[in-house]
């Protein structure tokens, strides 16, 4: 389930913009409203569903396009040792934000009921920075981070993991993911969550026939999966 979603420097996006599923305090549609707590019993109000409307080429399909791309460098397009970071896609339209980095900041609860804040910022050639933190009764614990910044002309970084009070290190090639590292070879119960739930994003455009048809496949298998899901839509008061 996404909370927050931010993305900067990203194709026709040259300054962060959010996409977030909590629901404001105005109270409208309060029936709709999921109440999600974690283990501590903190309770977040979210919205099931968000609709992202707008004018031709002002940025819609970009902003979804922005967790496509991210799924595709963590999950199906790592670059080897020294090569160029495909999903690096920065606003060109002024020469400085073409030379800038890119980033990405999700805000996630994984199907274990885990709550994460996952960080990410590249440039063309290699990661500058990556963390990733468990969000627990209004806290945030560190579970790894990365700089990329004070290791400039080497082909890999360190990653430094924490495990209660104590740290360990682990090496990364400077132009991949350590977060896919871990879905690779390193075992980690946690972070390893947090890799199955970012590797397990669908991003479907109905426009698209073959995806049009992926989409229409997974209604129908949570349809079968669910008696009580087709009643439930069968009872919105209005289709969209």
């Amino acid at each position: 389930m996404l909370l927050n979603l931010k993305i900067k420097n990203f194709r026709s996006f040259k300054d962060e913009v959010t996409l977030t599923m909590l629901a404001s305090e105005s109270g409208i549609w309060e029936h709709r409203v999921i109440k999600w707590s974690d283990a501590s019993g903190a309770i977040e109000r979210v919205i099931p569903v968000a609709a992202i409307y707008g004018a031709n080429a002002s940025g819609k399909s970009n902003l979804i396009r922005s967790v496509s791309s991210l799924r595709k460098f963590i999950y199906d397009e790592r670059p080897k040792a020294g090569e160029k970071i495909r999903a690096y896609d920065p606003y060109r339209f002024d020469n400085g934000s073409a030379a800038d980095s890119q980033s990405w900041y999700l805000d996630f609860v994984t199907s274990r009921n885990n709550r994460f804040c996952y960080s990410l910022e590249i440039n063309a050639t290699k990661v500058l920075s990556e963390s990733l933190s468990l969000y627990l009764a209004g806290r945030t614990q560190c579970l790894y981070v990365r700089d990329g910044r004070v290791s400039d002309d080497l082909l890999q970084h360190i990653a430094t993991l924490h495990e209660g009070k104590a740290t360990r290190q682990e090496r990364v090639h400077a132009n991949q993911a350590f977060l896919s590292r871990v879905g690779d070879e390193i075992p980690d119960e946690l972070i390893a969550d947090a890799f199955i739930y970012i590797s397990r994003l669908e991003v479907l455009r109905p426009t698209n026939p073959a995806m049009a048809q992926k989409l229409w496949g997974k209604i129908a298998e949570e349809l079968q999966e669910s008696v009580g899901l087709l009643e439930r839509m069968n009872a919105l008061e209005h289709w969209v």
